[in-house]
């Protein structure tokens, strides 16, 4: 009979919310109908197929199916074996969003950001510009940072950002200010004339007002 699911659950639940990577395997015909394992990267699998030989073999297929982002379903004997057919099981992968980070709030990145989030991308808009990097001007991300493109670009690279899977709060994107670490610079005055946009003593990085991305898995 099948372990109790709700440990399995709970993990599952757990490693969505931090949108961290995870497979859910279960036996849906043949030998050990309704047996689970939960399969996460770098964490110890939870849940029994029915042996160690076969969550031995199960674990290693899943984390592959789980690296390319698909559901599938495999068939296995009784003790993992590839070419039989004792068992059917029903991979189910969750893969974290793919990243798009945008560097600088114009008008231009409003159009990608809604593109992007069509595409299925966790969205960041990224500018030190106060004024213009606002929840108003950009409803449609995921996060907002007001800081300088570097600056934002290291958090990221370095795993120092805010945690995934909690960029909305009450539907709203999450705004983040520089850290008291960050460059002492001063953003550039906005003109104005123009408030909406950007000032002739834009940084070279704006590009002339165009925004620049970079995408991440």
């Amino acid at each position: 009979m099948p372990a109790d699911p709700a440990p399995l659950y709970e993990a599952l639940a757990e490693a969505l919310r931090a949108d961290e990577p995870v497979a859910l395997a279960t036996v849906i015909d043949g030998v050990g109908v309704g047996s689970r394992l939960l399969v996460r990267p770098g964490h110890e699998p939870l849940g029994s197929l029915g042996g160690p030989e076969l969550d031995d073999v199960a674990t290693r297929d899943v984390l592959g199916e789980l690296e390319l982002g698909q559901t599938c379903v495999r068939h296995y004997g009784a003790g993992g074996e590839q070419r039989m057919e004792d068992l059917t099981l029903f991979v189910e992968s969750f893969a974290p969003q793919p990243r798009m980070l945008i560097f600088g709030a114009v008008d231009f990145t409003a159009s990608l950001a809604r593109v992007a989030k069509v595409l299925g991308y966790k969205v960041v808009v990224c500018d030190a510009r106060k004024v213009f990097a606002t929840p108003k001007r950009f409803p449609m991300a995921d996060e907002i940072r007001v800081e300088w493109p570097d600056s934002g670009f290291d958090a990221y690279r370095s795993g120092a950002a805010a945690p995934e899977g909690k960029g909305e709060e009450g539907g709203r994107p999450r705004v983040v200010f520089p850290r008291p670490a960050a460059a002492p610079r001063p953003p550039p005055t906005p003109s104005a004339s123009s408030p909406t946009t950007p000032s002739s003593t834009c940084p070279p990085w704006c590009a002339r007002c165009r925004p620049t991305w970079v995408t991440s898995a």
